[in-house]
């Protein structure tokens, strides 16, 4: 994902005609990037005057990562139980 430093933008526009994807838009005077259109590709990176644009992992991506990573280990440790209790009757 890529995030814009607000305090960075000058609203140049560079970013908005260099996306291939359409994913910027200026209408507050500061780009913001439609996670939804984004397809992370860098262009909008390269290209900014002032190293506004930024990617990386933030706190509270890694907190709900931790969570995700919880939650797929308990359905893993469920099924894992339900497959040997199933093998233990098939033998």
């Amino acid at each position: 994902m890529f995030y814009v430093r607000e305090e960075l933008c000058i609203g140049c526009g560079l970013c908005i005609r260099m996306c291939p994807e359409g994913a910027f838009d200026l209408s507050s005077g500061k780009a913001q990037i439609d996670d939804s259109k984004c397809t992370d590709c860098g262009l909008c990176i390269d290209f900014c005057p002032r190293n506004a644009i930024i990617t990386g992992v933030f706190v509270l991506d890694i907190d709900r990562l931790r969570k995700d990573m919880g939650n797929i280990k308990r359905k893993v440790d469920l099924l894992s139980k339900r497959v040997n209790h199933m093998t233990f009757f098939l033998s």
